[in-house]
């Protein structure tokens, strides 16, 4: 059986106290992160997670939750990678094995980042304007997202970037069919989500809208990745991670160069490793629900509770039930919600971390003031993290409501899920 896969995702953005947007996802020799937000690579190290593992960091959009810890990030995989060498100096010929679908000569011996349009500009500011470049050896290829093919191109050097240390190039998408799509999908999509366009509270003018029918493919030796558009207030994506078995791996090299022309819903009969899905910022995520069924696990936001549907249109997030209804639609097998509001942290005396008051210059009476007031804030913590927690489970029960195709978790800082091991498929069981 091979080894579990798992994800960490961080369950509040931008909160004292609660890690920053970043998922692992780990699989056999490999290890895949979505976003990347400020403070990033302390939590990866409390984790004991091997970062000189991590294939790619795949951004979902630009927003600086997601992808502000960059920099540092890449800071960090540079020095794992600069100690696995020094430490595995014998098998150097190991790590220059070229990975498919990535240009020849980079191998695992790069840095890899795959996200929406303008993700290069951000890299080249972190890498010359921050100075960030100065401490990588490492080069940097950036995969960004486009629409068009007419602005699709292969790689080429990152503007204002020192030779041979960055890279850009601009991936355009394949369309899929109507036809193709998985049997009874557009029917439960139809029964499912929020009409946040013809909301009454949405009086704001959407600037982006995120295109139903387009995927952008990706591969590496370990699994393929295919993302597609999630509607929120700037572009966004979504990445679905396909496990490919040792079996599917040998079959893939042996037609590296031959074009896969089956549908989506044959490639999900006969897909025996494990499908992860991980979701950004998204008030709907139609587009990505046809190379998403089946999931073995979900990732998905839920923001908001059940009567606060308005402000879900307005700020482009979800609602617990809404993340129910989406796995619902595409058969999910279990279901992760994350990203709840801000509102949840502890807002009652003290919880905001600041010294706690002195009731008189030092002596005895002193001292046992200040041991009453540290008790005091001790205990309205606790009230605060308890009403929390009895927040956070109504949106779980909120999302049962809508789905019981497997179990709902809550995520948490250093949240970890195990999503087994798909069994062989033979006997037609």
């Amino acid at each position: 059986m091979l080894p579990r896969s798992f994800l960490l995702p961080s369950s509040k953005p931008g909160t004292a106290g609660f890690g920053p947007h970043a998922v692992p996802c780990a699989q056999p020799h490999a290890l895949f992160m979505v976003d990347c937000g400020e403070g990033s690579h302390r939590q990866a190290r409390s984790t004991g997670l091997q970062l000189e593992q991590v294939d790619s960091i795949f951004i979902t959009h630009l927003h600086g939750d997601h992808c502000f810890g960059i920099g540092s990030m890449l800071v960090s995989l540079c020095a794992a990678r600069r100690a696995q060498r020094e430490r595995e100096q014998q098998q150097q010929q190991q790590q220059q094995q070229q990975q498919r679908d990535w240009p020849a000569g980079e191998g695992p011996g790069v840095l890899r980042l795959v996200g929406p349009p303008k993700l290069g500009e951000l890299v080249s500011a972190l890498l010359v304007g921050a100075g960030v470049g100065r401490r990588l050896d490492l080069p940097v290829y950036v995969t960004e997202f486009c629409e068009d093919d007419s602005d699709a191109h292969g790689w080429q050097p990152l503007p204002g970037c020192a030779p041979g240390q960055a890279f850009v190039r601009r991936l355009a998408p394949q369309v899929l069919p109507r036809e193709q799509l998985p049997a009874g999908l557009l029917e439960r999509l139809d029964r499912a989500g929020l009409d946040w366009q013809n909301h009454p509270s949405n009086t704001r003018r959407t600037m982006f809208k995120a295109k139903s029918g387009l995927v952008w493919r990706l591969a590496s030796q370990h699994a393929t990745i295919t993302a597609a558009q999630l509607q929120h207030r700037v572009p966004c994506w979504g990445y679905v991670f396909d496990e490919l078995t040792p079996q599917q791996q040998q079959q893939q090299q042996q037609q590296e160069h031959e074009q896969d022309e089956k549908d989506e819903q044959q490639q999900q009969q006969q897909r025996q490793g494990r499908r992860v899905l991980i979701l950004g910022d998204t008030v709907d995520s139609r587009a990505i629900a046809p190379v998403a069924c089946g999931a073995d696990l979900v990732s998905h936001e839920a923001t908001f509770a059940s009567g606060m549907e308005g402000k879900a249109a307005v700020a482009q997030h979800s609602t617990a039930w809404m993340a129910g209804e989406f796995a619902a639609a595409i058969q999910a097998r279990s279901l992760v919600l994350t990203h709840f509001s801000a509102r949840y942290e502890g807002s009652a005396p003290g919880s905001s971390g600041g010294p706690p008051q002195q009731g008189g210059r030092g002596g005895r009476g002193g001292q046992q003031d200040r041991r009453v007031r540290a008790w005091e804030v001790a205990q309205a913590n606790e009230e605060a993290a308890a009403a929390d927690e009895r927040a956070v489970k109504a949106l779980q029960r909120e999302a049962e409501e809508c789905y019981n195709g497997g179990p709902i978790l809550l995520a948490a800082d250093l949240f970890t899920a195990h999503v087994p091991a798909r069994q062989p498929q033979g006997d037609g069981k």
